[in-house]
């Protein structure tokens, strides 16, 4: 298994390197400007390029269609699966801790109004909900294949940039996010919520595929 993910990290080594530079930059340009938006601006850029990590990895396997060449493989469905979801693990939790480290390291006490430990435990909370992201994505691609992943994609990232802010105004009465628990309490609720999805997407993943070696 752990050379299938060697191969993935290999084939988009450029792009991690890419991806942790542009990380880089952005905290040498926040530490230079010191805006109380440049931590939020920082993991809104990081965030999704851990999606991008995950749909070229996908992408790959379509367009060689080396997926089918690996099912003729001596390996189980749980070795093909395991390998994409640590793949996409070590590069979403890498990433997010570069730049939560750097974030931790900016001379910031008020972020946009709130705290800097209720920033991190918003950021947190959101890489939570991006790991679920991700592997949702995974799971759809072993589903329904890659161009229905990419589809799916584009529909959650445009409900989170625009649908996000508009349901308070849509349902004023619904009280989103007021749950009455304590920041670490929500984020430990989060975590929670976050692994209990990952498993079950990792699940059906493994169950899809070896309905498919099945037919």
């Amino acid at each position: 298994m752990w050379q299938l993910v060697v191969k993935d990290l290999y084939l988009q080594r450029r792009r991690i390197i890419w991806t942790l530079g542009i990380v880089l930059i952005l905290l040498v340009a926040a530490r230079v400007i010191l805006s109380d938006a440049a931590p939020v601006i920082i993991f809104a850029t990081a965030y999704p390029l851990t999606n991008i990590f995950t749909l070229q990895i996908c992408y790959n396997e379509e367009n060689n269609d080396s997926l089918a060449f690996l099912r003729s493989l001596p390996l189980s469905a749980r070795q093909i699966v395991n390998s994409k979801f640590c793949a996409m693990l070590l590069i979403t939790l890498l990433i997010w801790a570069v730049a939560f480290v750097g974030f931790i390291s900016l001379p910031i006490t008020n972020i946009l109004g709130a705290g800097k430990q209720e920033t991190a435990i918003m950021l947190i909370t959101f890489e939570e909900l991006y790991l679920v992201i991700n592997s949702l994505l995974i799971f759809i691609y072993f589903h329904w294949g890659y161009t229905r992943m990419q589809l799916i994609f584009s529909l959650i990232m445009m409900f989170i940039a625009f649908g996000g802010m508009s349901l308070p105004k849509l349902f004023p009465e619904a009280r989103f996010l007021e749950t009455g628990l304590t920041g670490v309490q929500g984020a430990i609720t989060g975590l929670i919520a976050a692994i209990i999805l990952i498993f079950l997407f990792w699940f059906g993943s493994i169950k899809v595929l070896q309905r498919k070696e099945l037919s």
